[in-house]
């Protein structure tokens, strides 16, 4: 029993350990229509959130709640005007989407940083241009994989999210924009964002552990069936 448990016991720990790298690694980006409240998610502990643009309001949308900081963005300006007509005037939405801050040159980029390593984070940016094509053929680079934005306000119905999941590698996290061009479509907008910590308060077992759990187990088992002395 004690060789069998030991033999199960190294590929389990190779598996969880493979899983772990495997998680850490992937980034995965989903863009869709914002057509409520409720497409902003409130999941997790929120970390930061802000509505961006000339005149952006602080705001709470579904329980996040929305400063108006710009720090952390860098190679953007804040632009001029009305850049959203999907919602009821003055509503929480329209308020989020009607301001933007707009990249001005090849480049541009939102940095995070006190994040804890190891953490699952969950990043929601939200997008709408319905004055120009600013923005609309644009990329987002995250850990070094790449989303394009596919072409957001179709037909001027509705502004979009690109929800971005990712693992921390470190305490800081660069979240860059644009594909290296100076053309309009090329050059990101961004109306707000949202980033949260998924990661639970009480950690899980990690893979170490485990594996001394699973080699004592047989010890354990062994231990208790001896006969007492006397």
């Amino acid at each position: 029993m004690h060789s069998l448990t030991s033999r199960l016991a190294l590929p389990v720990c190779g598996a969880l350990l493979w899983f772990s790298h495997a998680a850490q690694a992937a980034v995965v980006f989903d863009q869709g229509d914002v057509l409520a409240e409720t497409d902003l998610l409130n999941s997790g502990t929120l970390v930061s959130a802000n509505n961006l643009g000339t005149g952006a309001p602080p705001l709470t949308i579904n329980g996040l709640v929305f400063g108006t900081d710009t720090g952390g963005i860098t190679g953007m300006s804040a632009g001029g005007g009305d850049f959203s007509n999907q919602f009821t005037p003055s509503s929480n939405l329209d308020l989020l989407f009607s301001n933007l801050v707009y990249q001005y040159s090849s480049s541009s980029s939102l940095a995070f940083t006190g994040l804890t390593a190891g953490h699952d984070y969950f990043l929601q940016l939200f997008l709408s241009n319905t004055a120009n094509s600013t923005g609309k053929a644009s990329r987002v680079t995250v850990q070094g994989q790449q989303h394009n934005l596919t072409n957001f306000d179709a037909g001027a119905s509705t502004a979009d999210y690109l929800r971005v999941s990712f693992t921390a590698s470190g305490t800081s996290e660069l979240i860059s924009f644009g594909t290296g061009s100076v053309g309009e479509s090329a050059r990101m907008v961004l109306n707000g964002y949202a980033l949260s910590d998924l990661s639970p308060t009480s950690p899980v077992p990690t893979p170490a552990p485990l594996a001394l759990l699973l080699l004592a187990a047989p010890l354990w088992r062994r231990r208790r069936h001896m006969p007492e002395s006397g």
